[in-house]
């Protein structure tokens, strides 16, 4: 829910200039005697009730003012003036549009150009922009504090503003963020496993097909084998029964020679297939 340009109906402040959230100074013994004032003091989360905001459109004019209520203690936001300084606090009952008393809680939000998400406060009642205090000469007390200072735009204060979630709409935001991503990945695993299963499934053809041929491969070579041994026998009978000249010599030597370069091709086939054999069941391992 957006109120005045844009800014969220309950927002969180997180100063641009040391990363803190302005937050409500809460009965603490190191916020001093600026207690119930806010400031940008303490490194909060921006889940903490003490730096939620509620953003009250003016009654009188809407669209370009604003009341700030501090929804830790429910007090609208004023300026407090003590040691001559005007304080933000978060003291105020209600909110009260006068522009002529000091009381006045209307804020006027600056939005700088080029600077998205980007807002300053100016007070209306005293035309002073919203700023933290800080002096290198004071002590850790008062530096930090949000006061209204400055009436010059080098003076305002720049927040980065952002709509408060609850710890609740946090969670089930991380938890519906968690559920889609374990969804994913249990949709990418699942697509893995099925193209595994596919390669496994291709590989194991492809093996088996493999296998075949050296089936085939090994048949080939004993019937090879076995044909040269039967020429090689008769030619042996016939040399021991004819006398065994030199021609029957010289054609068994021939045999041997052919059936030794048939044997290395083969082999060299027999490994070429067993080393594709070997890559297929690598693949699929």
């Amino acid at each position: 829910m957006s109120t005045v340009a844009g800014l969220p109906k309950f927002m969180v402040l997180k100063s641009k200039s040391d990363g803190k959230y302005l937050h409500y100074l809460w009965n603490d013994d190191s916020f001093g005697p600026y207690v119930n004032d806010l400031g940008c003091k303490r490194l909060l989360d921006p889940l903490s009730p003490f730096v939620k905001l509620e953003v009250v459109p003016s009654g009188s004019d809407p669209a370009h003012l604003i009341h700030l209520r501090c929804c830790h203690n429910n007090k609208f936001v004023k300026l407090d003036s003590r040691y001559g300084v005007s304080w933000i606090s978060a003291t105020a009952n209600g909110p009260d549009e006068s522009t002529a008393r000091s009381t006045c809680t209307l804020f006027r939000p600056i939005f700088p150009p080029g600077e998205p998400n980007t807002v300053g406060l100016l007070h209306v009642q005293t035309n002073c922009h919203v700023r933290t205090f800080f002096n290198q000469g004071y002590n850790d007390d008062i530096n930090g504090v949000a006061c209204a200072y400055s009436n010059d735009g080098q003076g305002m204060h720049r927040f980065e503003f952002a709509a408060w979630e609850s710890y609740d709409e946090k969670m089930a935001s991380k938890e519906g963020e968690t559920r889609q991503l374990r969804a994913s990945n249990v949709a990418n695993m699942n697509a893995k496993d099925v193209e595994i299963r596919q390669l496994r499934a291709s590989n194991a053809a492809n093996m088996s097909a493999k296998d075949g041929e050296i089936q085939k491969l090994r048949a080939s070579y004993e019937e090879k084998m076995k044909a040269k041994d039967d020429e090689i026998q008769k030619l042996k009978y016939q040399g021991k029964g004819g006398g065994g000249g030199s021609d029957e010599c010289l054609q068994a030597d021939e045999i041997v020679a052919e059936l030794r370069m048939e044997i290395a091709e083969l082999k060299v086939q027999l490994e070429d297939a067993c080393r594709e054999i070997d890559e297929l069941k690598a693949a699929s391992g």
